[in-house]
């Protein structure tokens, strides 16, 4: 896969200590690996429609102050567009002429997930922004629509990167189609990389998968990618902490993985990678879904 056009939606989201925060690793990291790749940015703002000011409200439904509440929104959405812009062209500021030039920012009104997704689509890679905040992580609008809309892979950095290294590479993986999207999806980041590690998580006596991730070490090295193989004795359950855990003590700057989608109850029961790495965003993640 090569990787020609990257997508980077930005959400105008700030903090009013500093009002380029929250989109610019994305931004930084988007940049960096158009450079890396040699790639076009489109930078994706997406405004919800207006609202529907001066309506008149069914008899059981009170319409005082909605008009009032309805104007704040759209102000606010407003501002949002101004951070998401300026935070844009603060960055454009850092990269070259050839990299300014295939640049575009682009602002649509709509639905965020339907023309996330519709962007997204046509995308190689995703690049978003991930959050520390456990208040906005419930809905994820975007990120929510990459990995369920779109079939891309999604570059996810944690709050406060500026880079995207992408030399030390982690795979997690456990002989599933998902993890084989993973190990696909990222081959044109293990192709750059200076040192691979491929990470399983099973029990002691789970042969099966050792010689799988054997297998797909003798698969990558077809594709010149010499990798580390790493077995992780552990509870099925708890794969995700036993994976992530050890991709940080190897100093890993990239951890790839094939997404998968759960329900909360399966989330809070059996646990998720996926989950583990958005919610606590700790390591830059490449997910494929």
């Amino acid at each position: 896969m090569t990787i020609r056009k990257i997508l980077v939606p930005v959400s105008g989201h700030y903090a009013v200590s500093d009002p380029q925060s929250l989109d610019a690793s994305a931004l930084a990291a988007g940049f960096a690996l158009s450079r890396r790749f040699t790639a076009g940015v489109d930078v994706l703002y997406v405004s919800e429609p207006p609202s529907t000011e001066g309506t008149i409200w069914a008899g059981w439904l009170p319409d005082y102050g909605m008009d009032a509440l309805f104007a704040a929104i759209e102000r606010q959405a407003g501002v949002r567009y101004q951070h998401a812009e300026a935070s844009y062209n603060v960055a454009l500021e850092t990269v070259g002429k050839p990299q300014r030039k295939s640049a575009k920012f682009i602002e649509r009104i709509g639905n965020v997930s339907d023309t996330v997704g519709a962007y997204g689509r046509l995308a190689d890679l995703i690049v978003i922004a991930n959050s520390e905040a456990y208040w906005r992580e419930a809905s994820r609008p975007v990120l929510d629509a990459a990995l369920r809309r779109t079939a891309r892979p999604i570059f996810v950095v944690p709050p406060g990167q500026t880079d995207a290294p992408c030399r030390h590479i982690a795979i997690a993986w456990n002989d599933t189609a998902a993890s084989a999207r993973g190990v696909m999806g990222a081959l044109p980041f293990l192709k750059g990389a200076d040192q691979v590690e491929i990470l399983c998580c099973e029990a002691a006596d789970d042969y099966a998968l050792q010689d799988s991730s054997a297998a797909l070490s003798a698969y990558l090295r077809l594709h010149g990618i010499d990798a580390d193989v790493h077995h992780l004795v552990g509870s099925a359950w708890r794969a995700h902490d036993a994976i992530l855990s050890k991709a940080l003590d190897l100093k890993c700057d990239l951890l790839c993985l094939g997404g998968v989608t759960h329900t909360r109850a399966h989330n809070l029961i059996y646990g998720s990678l996926t989950e583990a790495v958005l919610k606590e965003p700790r390591i830059p993640a490449l997910i494929v879904p």
